[in-house]
């Protein structure tokens, strides 16, 4: 720590102090840290970064970042007490961002049925069997993927048959189709005379009859008859949702679609001190955006209402992404457009107009183009509204072109490592090699000067940042496939990686002068993992354990030895 720096630290510590009690002071000593101290959006795909073995903590920011010896000196002139707390040599770091996960539906997903990874329709079914005798009402829940079945089809509402009189209702693991049983869809009145509405879809067998999976738009035909979660339900699924995220080192996660029912919850839990995690909220859709009117800003950064998530089109495991061109396994399907153009456009220019920063979920060829002329056309209405950093949700497969746009319009690419991997093999699949050309490019994008945000899209893909962490460098999935990763040349580095899920994360939410590095100021948001992730193997990342999760300088999250 330069003598600048210490009294600067030191000059801005104690005008914080006017006026108030110094007694929360905590020095953690004997740490290993590390943060990165500037974002994309300056260094590009080099990362600046910093190492320290004592970080001091007052009234939940930080004050600096340093040497034991610095920081003991610094904290005796703040005045007593001073916790002291003896790292042991532990790795210590921002807070990990998720920068797009659905928070509720991760709690939701705890608390119903779960089909995640089970690799056949028979296990399948059997398993939504044994769950069926459990209750009474609507089973709801799901996560399946026929990408993992022999069968390697969509499910059908006649493989339920004879499994439970009981409405059945299961989303896929995309949230972008979902399976009813004949009960589901006889309760939403749905025949061979129900129209696919606009940006969605039923499938249909060669009589023209719905054969029980809905895609995109056409989900919302069940979900209008579904009972809605009750207040209760909604509480319980925000605690386990929250659970989950401290346990894996996750202090915030930009919230990618929240109605004005869970925002109002939000922000209560936070007030009555429930809520320990941070919420970037971006407010669903249209509708929610109208009932609201303006961005809200929290002054303690828990729940931040700043952003307005919008869909272009479905996702690839369904073939609802908009394309271009045909999909390669299924001729003369070129996927949906969620939204029109226009209509994309025009709310665009009215979040725009607003101040709310808008993030759209593009997945295919022709989505992403659609959302960037939506954001050019924006720009060119709106002098400066570039600051407001408009997103691309996923942003899975451009033309080359639109990599270079999305760079040009500084738009950022707000992308799930995870993805990638998950998504590999189904992606030649529909769209062969050649497209891939601009699919999952996260290392063309950053060394051109885009700004990446990472997430995971939980509950889509398991909520652990060590995940991404690890497919972001390897490009491999969890069995180390393929040898040398897929596309390897879309490496990240790991410095790269933990940037883009802690300071980039935070500068795409316009939050960089509060939370995403340990400098002077900003919250005291860090995780303390068992080992260094710069000295793990690249292909063990994915094992390191979260030992200590902190948000505002408060312990929220301890490993039960």
């Amino acid at each position: 720590m330069t003598l600048r720096s210490f009294r600067a630290a030191l000059a801005l510590s104690l005008a914080s102090l006017t006026g108030a009690a110094m007694a929360d002071t905590t020095l953690l000593y004997n740490v290993n840290g590390w943060t990165a101290t500037a974002s994309a959006a300056d260094t590009g795909a080099a990362v600046q970064q910093q190492r320290f073995s004592a970080l001091l903590v007052h009234e939940g920011r930080v004050v600096s970042a340093g040497t034991f010896d610095d920081l003991r000196t610094l904290a005796a002139r703040l005045g007593e007490p001073v916790t002291r707390i003896n790292g042991e040599g532990a790795f210590l770091m921002p807070g990990l961002i998720d920068a797009h996960g659905h928070f509720t539906s991760l709690g939701y997903d705890a608390l119903r049925l779960n089909i995640t990874g089970l690799q056949s329709l028979q296990a399948t079914v059997d398993a939504i069997a044994r769950y069926a005798e459990t209750g009474n009402g609507w089973i709801t829940g799901g996560r399946w993927n026929q990408e993992h079945w022999p069968e390697g089809r969509f499910p059908r509402a006649s493989d339920l048959d004879g499994v439970t009189d009981r409405p059945i209702w299961l989303r896929r693991v995309d949230g972008h189709a979902a399976w009813a049983n004949g009960a589901a869809m006889a309760a939403a009145g749905i025949s061979a005379d129900t129209l696919d509405p606009p940006g969605g879809q039923l499938i249909r067998d060669e009589d023209g009859n719905p054969t029980g999976v809905f895609v995109d738009a056409a989900m919302d035909l069940i979900d209008a008859v579904v009972p809605r979660p009750s207040q209760a339900q909604l509480e319980a699924a925000i605690g386990a949702a929250q659970d989950i995220m401290l346990s894996k080192g996750l202090t915030q996660v930009h919230d990618a679609g929240a109605g004005v029912r869970a925002i109002e919850t939000f922000q209560r839990l936070a007030k009555d001190g429930e809520l320990k995690v941070r919420l970037y909220v971006m407010v669903a859709g249209e509708e929610t955006l109208e009932a609201l009117g303006s961005p809200q800003d929290d002054p303690e950064d828990r729940v931040d209402v700043q952003a307005v998530k919008l869909y272009s089109d479905g996702a690839l495991g369904s073939r609802g992404a908009a394309l271009f061109e045909d999909y390669s396994d299924d001729e003369g399907n070129r996927g949906l457009l969620f939204t029109s153009a226009e209509d994309l456009a025009r709310i665009v220019d009215q979040a725009t107009a607003r101040g709310w920063q808008v993030g759209i979920h593009a997945i295919g060829t022709r989505a992403n183009a659609v959302v960037l002329d939506a954001y050019e056309q924006a720009f060119e209405r709106y002098p400066g509204s570039k600051d407001l950093r408009h997103r691309i949700e996923h942003a899975q497969v451009m033309r080359p072109g639109d990599l270079q746009r999305t760079i040009d319009l500084g738009v950022v690419a707000s992308m799930q490592p995870t993805h990638a991997t998950s998504d590999m093999w189904m992606a030649e699949k529909r769209l062969g090699s050649a497209r891939l050309a601009g699919g999952y490019a996260w290392a063309t994008l950053l060394k051109n000067g885009a700004v990446l945000a990472l997430g995971s899209d939980f509950p889509v893909e398991p909520p652990d940042p060590v995940f991404g962490i690890h497919a972001a460098v390897t490009r491999q999935n969890r069995q180390d496939d393929p040898p040398g990763g897929w596309r390897p040349s879309e490496k990240l580095t790991l410095a790269q990686t933990l940037r883009g899920f802690t300071l980039d994360a935070a500068w795409s939410a316009r939050q960089e002068g509060q939370l995403g590095s340990l400098e002077p100021t900003k919250w005291a948001d860090f995780v303390i993992l068992e080992e260094d992730p710069f000295t793990v193997a690249p292909e063990d990342l994915w094992k390191l354990q979260v030992k200590e999760t902190w948000i505002a300088g408060e312990r929220v999250y301890a490993k039960t030895p």
